[in-house]
């Protein structure tokens, strides 16, 4: 029989909303995580060792989406009602920490992109946004609007996530791991596509370069050559170039700044300019 009841299951979702308000870079969530599950805690545990024990499992680094970590505190609390080894709790959250984030971050990241593309393009193109100076309260607008929605759909799907979880128990964690994998996967694939918009977006350069090979006639590399091979592979060699840079650690100011220097140069030298 469960020893969570009604009152404290409803008493952990609301908890949860505070997790991150005891961030730290040392471990994260990993306070507040205790904060949130510690009355649950209390209530499993009778001996003061064990409670005490527990407390200071809960306390060690933990990162994930505070959006989506309902789940993860259900299968944790029903490992813990199980009396499942501390070496097994800690295993398990080290591996559904990640997976939990990745759902939370992508939804949530994600849609910032894609509202600050849209607005972005809106203020360049002179649509909708009237100005660049008013792009950033339409900016807040839009993506809050949206946002807001998303999370309560979120918190809701966690609330009946939780339950089932902590019904389940820990024998949950395999289904829930092959769910997450396909969950991530399209996820993933919406990404890609968020990515590849932006980037023919906002990547917009092209070759200055011309010849003269008549009195009548221009030679351009870019209309003449480029264009018809592949419509904005400039944008998609760029992007690859920083992309294989990134994935060799170099440092993101390091690109920001390599970047400026060589859009200054290139200009000056009448090499490449702004689409």
């Amino acid at each position: 029989m469960a020893i969570l009841d009604k009152k404290d299951i409803r008493q952990l979702f609301f908890r949860s909303f505070y997790i991150q308000h005891c961030f730290s870079y040392a471990r994260m969530q990993g306070l507040g995580f205790l904060w949130a599950i510690q009355p649950a805690l209390r209530k499993i545990h009778k001996k003061e060792e064990d409670y005490v024990a527990a407390c200071r499992r809960h306390t060690e680094f933990l990162n994930t989406h505070p959006y989506v970590s309902l789940g993860l505190i259900g299968i944790v609390l029903a490992m813990e009602e199980h009396k499942e080894s501390p070496d097994a709790i800690r295993a398990m959250k080290i591996a559904l920490m990640g997976p939990f984030s990745a759902i939370g971050d992508s939804i949530s990241v994600n849609w910032r992109a894609v509202t600050r593309g849209i607005v972005g393009s809106l203020a360049i193109s002179g649509g909708l946004v009237a100005s660049a100076d008013n792009a950033p309260v339409i900016y807040m607008a839009f993506f809050l609007a949206v946002l807001f929605p998303i999370i309560n759909v979120l918190r809701l799907i966690n609330w009946f996530g939780m339950k089932d979880l902590y019904a389940r128990g820990s024998e949950a964690l395999d289904t829930l791991q092959d769910q997450m994998t396909k969950l991530n996967r399209i996820i993933s694939y919406i990404g890609l596509i968020s990515i590849g918009g932006l980037t023919a977006a906002f990547i917009r350069f092209k070759f200055a370069i011309e010849f003269q090979l008549s009195e009548t006639k221009m030679f351009n590399l870019q209309v003449d050559v480029l264009d018809k091979f592949m419509p904005g592979i400039l944008s998609v060699i760029t992007l690859m170039i920083l992309l294989h840079l990134v994935r060799k650690k170099v440092s993101i100011q390091v690109l920001i700044w390599g970047i400026i220097f060589f859009s200054l140069i290139t200009s000056y030298f009448g090499i490449f300019t702004v689409v």
